[in-house]
């Protein structure tokens, strides 16, 4: 998070967005391991692969949608209506903004890495 802020502050808003995303990706991932007592992708893999129904999750994803349900307690936290309004900005991040060189208003970044920091906190303080 702290590079996305860096690149927002040189104006580099495409960018500071897709690494505010990412820094979600990366702390789901971790939550994720510390709630099954992991310490690698791929023993949190054969862990949910045990667990879960669907043979086929693959954790080498960047959808955080999907990433965010494996959380324990994701529904209830989804209840909360200032998560959701958060949950749903950050859930347009795409691994695809890192190529594009779009030029965007500042308002549109400031508004998508405030909505990260609030999930971020949340998922530090609630998972």
């Amino acid at each position: 998070m702290k590079d996305a802020l860096s690149l927002f502050e040189k104006g580099r808003y495409r960018g500071a967005m897709y690494m505010a995303g990412y820094s979600v990706e990366c702390r789901i991932k971790v939550k994720l391991m510390n709630c099954f007592r992991v310490l690698t992708l791929d023993g949190l893999q054969s862990k949910l692969q045990r667990r879960l129904p669907d043979p086929e999750l693959k954790l080498r994803i960047h959808d955080l949608n999907q990433l965010g349900m494996l959380l324990p307690r994701w529904e209830l936290v989804c209840q909360d209506r200032h998560f959701r309004r958060s949950w749903s900005d950050v859930g347009l991040w795409s691994v695809a903004w890192r190529y594009e060189q779009e030029v965007l208003d500042k308002s549109v970044a400031e508004k998508f890495l405030g909505s990260v920091q609030e999930v971020l906190k949340c998922i530090e303080n609630r998972f």
